[in-house]
């Protein structure tokens, strides 16, 4: 404003007055849609159209728009975030681990590492389970 005020161009100085107000406004939207986001990004069990890794890319993607504007989530309020998301009903006990280790709890990327390993070896544990049921079922029907 005051480089305008100098050369007294009223027109300009109007200008850039609405540039920076609209401005803020698309980084209060920007921010708003990032903690939306993270809100939103519920974890049900792997799903073919939304797994695990699909959740902690949202919740990457907004906390880095939220760092790009100055406000960045301590970490355990990330972890929080995310365990509040968790609503499979199989990861009770991941998610007491997490909840229950400092070194989890303080720190996003370690706690997914974790989550992630700890729903993978459910998955194949499962499917494990599953493939031995079918085997037995089949080698009855076929004596």
């Amino acid at each position: 404003m005051q480089e305008h005020d100098k050369k007294r161009d009223g027109h300009k100085a109007w200008k850039s007055l609405a540039a920076d107000s609209e401005g803020d406004s698309v980084i209060n939207r920007n921010k708003e849609a990032a903690y939306t986001s993270i809100t939103h990004a519920d974890y049900l069990g792997n799903k073919l159209n939304f797994t695990f890794e699909m959740c902690v890319t949202l919740h990457e993607q907004a906390h880095l728009e939220l760092e790009k504007y100055g406000e960045a989530i301590p970490e355990s309020k990330k972890v929080r975030d995310l365990l509040a998301g968790i609503k499979d009903g199989n990861a009770i006990a991941a998610k007491l681990t997490v909840q229950t280790t400092p070194q989890f709890l303080n720190d996003f990327t370690q706690a997914t590492n974790f989550l992630a390993t700890a729903f993978d070896t459910g998955a194949r544990r499962l499917i494990r389970t599953l493939s031995q049921v079918e085997t037995r079922a089949g080698n009855r029907g076929e004596g």
